[in-house]
């Protein structure tokens, strides 16, 4: 009897995981205008009504499908952080890991990203927050990975370095296939030594 509640409870999870996963595959594919209830819950393969049980509109469900993806990728990339800094990593080495996981995310959820950053510039209050949410997330990443490196002002180069990264990942999308990334690597390498010793 005690065990019902708690496989209940992690059917409606891993329905809810489905969901947030088809949501990116949708908007990646369609862009957001594209994402309807009907499109997502065919694609997690659960019934049409599942969307609204778990999200009031499909606003949500897309801006929470950001928020989900950005915070794993944000974990990996903090954690990412932790081990460089345990092991007294060179700034080189920094530059080279971050640029491999950067380009090594998955290109539908890149996408998705930045079809939600440009749905949200046409919008206001809680939608352009929760994008703006977002990109705070991978600046606090950025700032974990110039304290590692010694920069003396992280906050304000993390803008740049989180430029850096989009600026790349844009190119990836247009071009349609994964980059190499030692050119990524090499622009995190400079931005280090350039803002190295600056108070």
């Amino acid at each position: 009897m005690a065990t019902r509640p708690s496989t209940h409870r992690a059917r409606g999870l891993a329905r809810r995981e489905a969901l947030l996963t088809a949501a990116v595959e949708i908007v990646a594919e369609r862009g957001v205008g594209g994402a309807t209830h009907r499109a997502i819950a065919e694609r997690a393969g659960v019934p049409p009504s599942t969307t609204t049980y778990f999200f009031a509109s499909i606003d949500e469900l897309i801006l929470e499908a950001l928020r989900h993806f950005t915070d794993q990728r944000v974990t990996q990339l903090n954690a990412l952080s932790d081990a460089l800094a345990e092991r007294q990593s060179t700034p080189r080495e920094i530059a080279d890991l971050f640029a491999e996981i950067l380009c090594a995310a998955p290109l539908q959820s890149e996408i998705a990203q930045f079809e939600a950053y440009l749905d949200t510039s046409r919008r206001h209050g809680e939608e352009r927050e929760a994008v703006a949410s977002v990109l705070e997330a991978f600046e606090g990443v950025a700032v974990s990975a110039l304290k590692v490196v010694g920069t003396p002002n992280p906050e304000a180069v993390a803008p740049i370095f989180v430029s850096l990264a989009d600026g790349y990942g844009l190119r990836r999308i247009a071009l349609g296939h994964d980059l190499d990334p030692a050119p990524l690597a090499d622009a995190f390498y400079r931005l280090f030594e350039s803002y190295a010793g600056r108070a």
